[in-house]
């Protein structure tokens, strides 16, 4: 079981000169494909080709030339609308003077409608409204006090008026029975009588000075009740009067505010329609320094030349070269890989496990072995093989795989990942 040289490494530059020039041929093809000649009913589109020789790739290369030709009446057509074109650049070029005139002068805002006032506030002047009442001319109270003593004055007089002929009639009357009977002024029976007789004038002069006062007061009341109605009365009537004035007041500022209201529309109408008119001359003037230019505007945006367009195709895809130099390296890959994998089977089988007398450990992974054929059974039930390995050594055992349900104990991986099988075990 010999060790393996490893593989000649490729010639790259080689691979890499295959590979430029395939990618220049699949270009150059590409180039053919894409430049076909067409022809219409308009004209045609043709390709034409010659070698050149260029100096950055030091190399002749193709140089493409494309031709568009017109039939007849294309042409003709071309060449008329390019005359109309020339003819309408010709006549905007003349109206350029024209422009810097209109656009040569700033404008002038103060020729322009005065702008629309501001609105003047309302001035209201609203009659006075009266916040008070003047109670003076109202009718005055009456003085209780002088009432009442007049009342009492007047009711003690007629009283008396009548008191006083009565007791003087009885006075004398008294004094000519006492004299009758024999009595003299200073006996003691004339003085007791006479003092009978005065003491009961003094009783009724007494009542009538209390009924005198009793029907003062109540005449003084009756006043005073006629009185505060009377007054009360005339601040009524003052209190209206004054109502009156106010609602009159009120009528006249609710009607000044109406007015005011009517002349604030009209202002804002007024000053509405004064800048409206300002805007129109704003606009009018803009317009006519513009006018000419317009002119010009709608002069060259007329009918346009145009080209006719041949009819598009599908451009060829391009196509990939051959590469090479990516082959050899994938190549150079595989087969190192190969021999590196070789080396390592050989190392592990020629390193061995245990010694002369142990049990003797041998490579049986499946995925080392190729050409598989089965050529019998061992005692223990495990199919025997005949094989190839990958790197060309023939030989026959068991498959590690197939070991691992039966003998467990004789399968052991080794460093390399692959499984080995310890024979002295199985046998």
């Amino acid at each position: 079981m010999g060790k393996k040289s490893s593989p000649k490494p490729p010639d790259y530059a080689a691979a890499a000169a295959e590979q430029a020039q395939a990618s220049k041929e699949v270009t150059e093809q590409q180039s053919w494909a894409n430049r076909p000649d067409q022809f219409t009913p308009f004209g045609s589109q043709t390709w034409a080709n010659q070698m050149f020789w260029d100096p950055a790739t030091k190399q002749n290369i193709n140089r493409w030339t494309q031709t568009t030709k017109l039939n007849q009446q294309s042409q003709d057509a071309l060449d008329s609308q390019m005359a109309i074109g020339k003819g309408r650049s010709d006549v905007a070029k003349g109206l350029l003077g024209r422009v810097q005139e209109e656009y040569g002068e700033l404008v002038d805002w103060d020729n322009f409608a005065p702008k629309g006032r501001g609105l003047a506030p309302n001035q209201y002047t609203p009659e006075q409204i009266q916040r008070s009442v003047d109670f003076s001319g109202a009718s005055a109270m009456p003085e209780v006090g002088r009432v009442r003593d007049r009342a009492e004055q007047a009711m003690y007089e007629r009283g008396a008026a009548r008191l006083d002929p009565q007791y003087a009639e009885q006075e004398d009357a008294m004094r000519t029975r006492l004299l009758n009977q024999g009595f003299q002024a200073g006996d003691a029976g004339f003085e007791r009588e006479m003092r009978k007789f005065n003491e009961r004038k003094s009783d009724d002069y007494a009542n009538l000075r209390r009924d005198a006062i009793a029907m003062g007061g109540d005449e003084a009341a009756r006043q005073f009740g006629m009185g505060l109605q009377g007054r009360q009365q005339g601040i009524q009537e003052l209190m209206n009067q004054a109502q009156f004035g106010n609602t009159a007041a009120q009528q006249v500022l609710a009607q000044q505010m109406g007015l005011g209201a009517a002349r604030f529309g009209e202002q804002q109408q007024a000053s509405a329609y004064q800048n409206q008119l300002r805007q129109q001359d704003i606009a009018e003037t803009l317009q006519q320094r513009g006018w000419t230019l317009n002119e010009i505007n709608a002069i060259l945006s007329g009918q346009q030349i145009g080209m006719p367009s041949m009819p598009g195709f599908q451009n060829a895809n391009r196509a990939e070269g051959l590469q090479a130099l990516s082959a050899a390296d994938m190549q150079w890959g595989a087969d190192m890989d190969r021999s590196n994998f070789d080396q390592a089977a050989l190392q592990g089988l020629m390193s061995g496990v245990g010694s002369i007398a142990g049990p003797m450990m041998m490579a049986s992974d499946r995925r080392l072995k190729q050409k598989i054929q089965r050529i019998g059974t061992l005692l223990s039930g495990l199919p025997l093989y005949a094989f190839e390995y990958i790197w060309g050594e023939k030989g026959v055992g068991v498959m590690a795989q197939e070991c691992l349900e039966v003998f467990p104990e004789a399968v052991y991986e080794h460093s390399s990942g692959y499984l080995m099988v310890n024979y002295g075990v199985i046998e």
